[in-house]
């Protein structure tokens, strides 16, 4: 792949997260022309490629796949068209990005995953703290020797969004708000600590809008690793305020705390640390202009937060296929992260017994 040359993006979805987040922050990228576009809908495909330039526009994303010669895939929509355009990409053997979740059932999951072992893992799923700046340093500092061994592990995801009574077919309050909102905390969990083998998960507070299609709620997960660390997901619904998604994350002597995926406090009780981000592959954009010591940092270089997640998203991919390495985080990775979101799940329609992930995955 020439690294001088722009690669090609179709986007599938030109609905709001697509046309808001996705699109523009591709627009931004030197290394990536966006020169399809792909939506059920005609008239808001072509408002879409009329504000962006793109040059062809598809109604189908099989007929899109066959006719344009592209590097990379967006897929922006429901579950279902993340699932079915992750199929088609996977069969092509297309690099593609898709939004999370990647799906909403295990089997469906388990389905990609096999392909993706099956023709080769080409795709990434867009869980957006993975590329916030201070969760990226302190998932770097927390793996660095001075950290020591993680022992404790506390992830949130507090937001003024309801539970939602019915979405994507799910027909739960609680599961409809883990699998739209709390996946955010549930991956953020994994990205730091790996693979857990047990969960249990309770919710409180629980209060049902008077029209009975909305609720509110706290739900808190208990997370134990055979070996690793253990701690907490903590998920709430009609919070004080929207989208705060933080991390604490305990070693030996030390501790890093990131907060609304944009503060980063660091602690060590004995001596400094070492800048440990010269291998990732958004370090040029992440890291601070001065070396990372004892700190509290805010904005990790300048980004206007939100909408800058999703550049960075973008940026990661197009370095990653320029430069050979693998997407991250992987289909096979998501369908660990819905493995945990599944047994968080049972565990709740359980009344908060155990679950085992072994007995899910």
């Amino acid at each position: 792949m020439n690294k001088n040359t722009p690669l090609r993006i179709g986007a599938v979805g030109c609905g709001m997260l697509s046309s808001s987040m996705h699109i523009p922050a591709i627009m931004r990228i030197p290394e990536l022309d966006l020169v399809a576009l792909c939506d059920i809908n005609p008239e808001r495909l072509q408002a879409i490629a009329s504000k962006h330039g793109a040059t062809r526009t598809f109604t189908d994303m099989e007929e899109m796949l066959d006719n344009c010669e592209l590097d990379g895939v967006s897929i922006v929509g429901p579950p279902s068209l993340h699932v079915s355009g992750a199929k088609l990409c996977l069969q092509r053997q297309i690099p593609f990005m898709t939004e999370k979740p990647l799906t909403t059932t295990l089997d469906e999951a388990r389905e990609l995953a096999e392909l993706a072992k099956k023709y080769g893992d080409c795709g990434m799923v867009g869980f957006t703290s993975r590329f916030s700046p201070a969760n990226r340093l302190a998932r770097q500092i927390s793996r660095s020797p001075e950290f020591g061994q993680i022992s404790y592990i506390a992830t949130t995801h507090l937001t003024q969004c309801s539970m939602p009574k019915s979405i994507w077919g799910i027909e739960d309050f609680a599961e409809s708000f883990v699998k739209l909102h709390g996946v955010h905390a549930i991956d953020l969990w994994r990205f730091y600590g790996g693979d857990p083998v047990e969960v249990s998960a309770s919710i409180a507070a629980f209060k049902v809008a008077e029209d009975g299609q909305s609720a509110n709620g706290s739900i808190l997960v208990h997370v134990r690793s055979e070996g690793g660390p253990h701690g907490t997901i903590h998920m709430k619904s009609g919070a004080s305020h929207n989208g705060d998604i933080n991390a604490d994350v305990m070693g030996e002597w030390s501790r890093v705390r990131m907060e609304n995926d944009q503060t980063l406090n660091y602690e060590n009780a004995r001596g400094g640390l070492r800048q440990m981000m010269a291998d990732d592959i958004l370090a040029d954009t992440l890291l601070p202009d001065t070396p990372v010591g004892q700190f509290v940092g805010t904005g990790l270089q300048h980004f206007s937060y939100y909408p800058d997640f999703f550049r960075f998203e973008w940026m990661a991919f197009a370095r990653s296929l320029q430069r050979g390495l693998p997407l991250s985080p992987s289909i096979q990775d998501a369908y660990k992260t819905t493995c945990l979101m599944e047994a968080i799940c049972e565990s709740l329609h359980g009344g908060g017994v155990s679950c085992q992930l072994s007995a899910v995955s």
